[in-house]
């Protein structure tokens, strides 16, 4: 400090360095005196210069911190809507409609390769009886595709497929035919979620409703390969009340086994083989029944 002072007022009595050379001189080696000792500073100086740096340092891990980007601040908001879907159950009649399946849906794909996917999970309204003449309804999930015994009837197409559906802790299978293609009432709801809540069973979650939705709408828009096409015809000539041509169709049935052998494809020789053992019975079957009746008019 009182260095400093001492240059200060040689530097105020000096009144030209050029009219004095000596205390230019002088002068000048006292001001590079000064610049060292303002380049070295005091340790007191030091210190306060490193508790300015851990502030500094302190102030900028607070502000990264605070100042995350947009895109992370997106990502915990995803994250914090997908946990409260997973654990929120629907509540209203609308959101249940979205994974309702119609009976006109069921026509449209049950020979399609995805029905068992995209059916499991979803809904059904279905006609289990009647009660003093009206017919009765219950909101079903659907537990499972199967196949029955019985081949029936489904619009303009022909399956043996059934649904194992659940209604509370009730299941029972039931054939296509019966699922409605009516919207579920107010009533009708209440009843299944009463059912659900008063058994224990989770209710489905808004996470569930949103990926039966997705799954839905990406069968609406399915797009058939010749694989696809290949097998949809050959399950809708097994379900035919009859072939057109024994002969012809034994024939057909026959080469392709050939070719499968040929190719080694064991599994679609024996779906063949077990197809013309059922067209065989069938036929069997009509024989035995001509039979009888011409015995019967004899």
């Amino acid at each position: 400090e009182k260095h400093k002072k001492s240059i200060i007022k040689s530097d105020d009595i000096s009144s030209s360095d050029e009219d004095n050379p000596e205390k230019s001189t002088k002068t000048n080696k006292k001001d590079e005196i000064w610049k060292v000792d303002d380049v070295y500073q005091t340790s007191s100086s030091d210190d306060d210069n490193d508790d300015d740096d851990d502030d500094n340092h302190g102030n900028s891990h607070n502000r990264r911190l605070r100042s995350r980007s947009p895109d992370d601040r997106t990502s915990d908001g995803r994250e914090q809507e997908s946990k409260r879907k997973k654990c929120t159950p629907i509540g209203t009649r609308d959101q249940l409609k979205s994974m309702i399946l119609s009976r006109f849906r069921m026509e449209k794909w049950c020979h399609s390769p995805f029905f068992a996917k995209v059916a499991r999970g979803a809904f059904v309204r279905i006609n289990i009886g009647q009660n003093n003449g009206e017919p009765v309804y219950r909101i079903c999930e659907i537990c499972d595709v199967v196949e029955t015994g019985k081949i029936y009837n489904l619009g303009v197409t022909r399956t043996n497929k059934g649904l194992r559906l659940k209604h509370g802790n009730n299941e029972r299978i039931f054939r296509l035919e019966y699922v409605s293609n009516n919207e579920i009432s107010d009533f009708e709801f209440q009843r299944w979620r009463e059912a659900m809540i008063k058994q224990g069973i989770s209710l489905p979650t808004l996470d569930d409703l949103e990926k039966k939705m997705k799954e839905i709408e990406e069968s609406k828009h399915y797009v058939y390969n010749n694989n696809d096409i290949t097998q949809i015809v050959q399950e809708k000539k097994r379900f035919r009340k009859a072939p057109i041509n024994y002969a012809v169709t034994k024939n057909e049935l026959l080469k392709e086994i050939e070719i499968a052998k040929d190719e080694n494809d064991i599994e679609r020789e024996t779906e063949l083989r077990k197809r013309l053992t059922e067209m065989e019975e069938r036929a069997s079957e009509l024989d035995r029944k001509r039979s009888e009746n011409i015995s019967v008019m004899a």
